[in-house]
């Protein structure tokens, strides 16, 4: 139950596992802090390699040509928790 909750603020493509695990934990950390305030679905994945929309926002360096991107093949979850408090919303 908690992992759907969570997943439903990801809209993966091919995603590895080490990179989606890491995303999901760092969705639960801020959900822990109350700081899961996400205004864009969070693109990761295999699947983005490619992708130049200016207007997604995306984890891994499979998303680096999205408008917001955090690299790391996997970012750490502690970076990907900054990156989204940062900009997401």
């Amino acid at each position: 139950g908690i992992v759907a909750s969570l997943a439903k603020h990801t809209v993966p493509d091919k995603a590895c596992s080490a990179c989606y695990g890491n995303l999901i934990h760092a969705l639960k950390r801020l959900d822990e802090l109350d700081k899961l305030n996400l205004t864009n679905k969070i693109c990761i994945g295999q699947g983005y390699r490619g992708t130049s929309d200016k207007d997604l926002i995306g984890v891994g360096i499979c998303t680096n040509n999205l408008g917001k991107t955090l690299k790391g093949c996997p970012p750490s979850a502690s970076d990907m928790i900054e990156f989204l408090r940062n900009n997401s919303n």
